[in-house]
């Protein structure tokens, strides 16, 4: 039989058990309202987070939109391959071509029926390349709805997978029908003046012809001289025009090259908005840095425009300048083009850091400009040749010497032939295939004869140097 034991617990040990089971649920009632709190911080944290995140994407959607409509270039995306259809197309193509966006991507063979027989093996190639650091810069014409070609430039670029394989082709069009019927027009336009001059030299041999009968008789003798000087003086008026035409010619070559960079590096910003907000990459951040970059590139693209502005404008009399401070606004037009064939050009000033002279300075620009032109080519024909290796440098070296500034520009082109220096500043003489031959006669009309000063060309141990000598003007020049 079993017995059961009775065991007498005291009331005060019930008591303080009750008490400490009443403050192990308070801890833990307070432990989980602290966790229940946090999380709903973090929550809430989150929350605001999202809702940041929302309002950046929806701004830099706004401005990428605002930035592209205005735009007046056509982007698009094809995909590689037969045909090279199109995936997306702007809307504004119906501006440039008359076509729908619909046309282009319903029918893959539009874009290439509608191109020039002559150059669709040209707008092809533009799509078939293989490096993936290339941007293909093409201009072709293409057949507007109206009937009528227009020449648009094409930059594409080919996107690869991380495999190799080309996954994409992004691009734009943009309408340079204007800017290719002018340079044809420019050329046309020089064309006509060599005929002009090429007719000048036939009438002054028969001229000398006709005075030497003239001296025989002795008959109207002053008239003829004063209608020969008048015809000469025409003459020098139609090389005076024909030569801002050339520079005009140029300077347009020369805007057109600082343009390329800026207008690449947009396109490319305006691509990477696209693939970083696929990545959820696009934060305040990125859109401050994006917005920076965009502006500073349509900065330097307007600054371009206003110097080849002032570069034109006619100088009606003459003033005091320092020379040096318009041999540098030269040399910042020609930045882009020095930087694209890697030729470095330095500046060295001795003494008196003002070159204070009387004249035209936009004329003295001119012909800054002619003689600058004149060593980049040298120095470009001088490395495709089989010269040896050179370093590429143009140095311009002014400094006062009593009542002369002095400014020698030199370059490491090779030096000018023995045979060629004594013709160097004739008229329409040019050992260039594609010169005008008026650069350098018109440098030496507007130095010496407009501002009275000297020009003069040497060779040195890596080149050819034309040395500048102009009359000082001494006074407190204040800038």
């Amino acid at each position: 039989m079993t017995r059961k034991t009775k065991i007498n617990v005291p009331a005060t040990v019930v008591s303080s058990l009750g008490v400490r089971l009443f403050y192990i649920l308070a801890a833990v009632c307070t432990f989980g309202l602290f966790i229940l709190l946090y999380l709903f911080y973090l929550f809430s944290k989150e929350q605001k987070q999202r809702l940041r995140y929302e309002r950046s994407l929806q701004m830099i959607r706004q401005q990428l939109e605002g930035l592209i409509e205005s735009s007046h270039a056509v982007i698009y995306s094809r995909r590689p391959g037969s045909g090279y259809p199109f995936i997306y197309i702007r809307e504004n193509v119906t501006v440039l071509l008359g076509y729908t966006s619909k046309q282009f991507i319903n029918d893959p063979d539009l874009w290439f029926k509608k191109i020039h027989p002559e150059d669709q093996a040209l707008a092809l190639s533009s799509l078939n390349t293989t490096d993936v650091s290339v941007y293909n810069l093409t201009q072709y014409r293409i057949l507007h709805a109206n009937g009528d070609y227009r020449w648009i430039q094409d930059n594409t670029k080919l996107i690869f997978d991380q495999s190799g394989s080309p996954i994409l082709v992004l691009g734009s069009w943009i309408d340079v029908t204007q800017y290719v019927t002018s340079v044809q027009a420019l050329k046309d336009s020089e064309e006509r003046f060599r005929n002009l001059f090429n007719e000048k030299l036939k009438y002054e041999k028969e001229l000398l012809k006709k005075t030497e009968q003239l001296d025989n008789l002795n008959k109207n003798l002053q008239q003829k001289v004063e209608d020969e000087v008048i015809a000469r003086q025409t003459q020098e008026q139609i090389l005076i025009h024909q030569s801002r035409l050339a520079a005009m010619g140029e300077m347009i070559a020369v805007i057109t090259h600082q343009w390329k960079q800026p207008l690449n590096t947009l396109s490319l910003l305006v691509q990477d908005v696209v693939e970083a907000y696929s990545f959820g990459e696009v934060n305040q951040e990125y859109v401050n840095e994006f917005v920076g970059e965009a502006l500073a590139q349509i900065q330097f693209m307007s600054s371009t425009v206003n110097d080849f502005k002032n570069f034109f404008k006619t100088s009606k009399s003459k003033v005091d300048f320092d020379c040096m401070e318009s041999v540098m606004e030269v040399v910042n037009l020609l930045s882009s083009q020095l930087k694209a064939f890697s030729i470095e050009l330095s500046c060295i000033k001795d003494g008196n850091p003002v070159m204070l002279v009387s004249g035209y300075p936009n004329e003295f620009k001119q012909a800054v400009l002619n003689i600058l032109n004149n060593s980049v080519d040298a120095i470009v024909q001088r490395e495709k040749g089989d010269l040896p290796t050179i370093i590429k440098e143009i140095t311009i070296k002014a400094h006062n010497e009593d009542d002369r500034v002095i400014l020698a520009i030199s370059d490491t082109g090779g030096g000018i032939p023995a045979q060629n220096m004594g013709r160097l500043f004739e008229p329409y003489y040019t050992t260039k295939k594609e010169g005008t031959g008026i650069g350098l006669y018109m440098a030496r009309t507007i130095i010496e004869g407009n501002m009275g000063g000297k020009i003069h060309a040497e060779n040195t141990d890596k080149g050819a140097s034309f040395v500048i000598e102009l009359k000082r003007v001494h006074k407190n020049f204040i800038h």
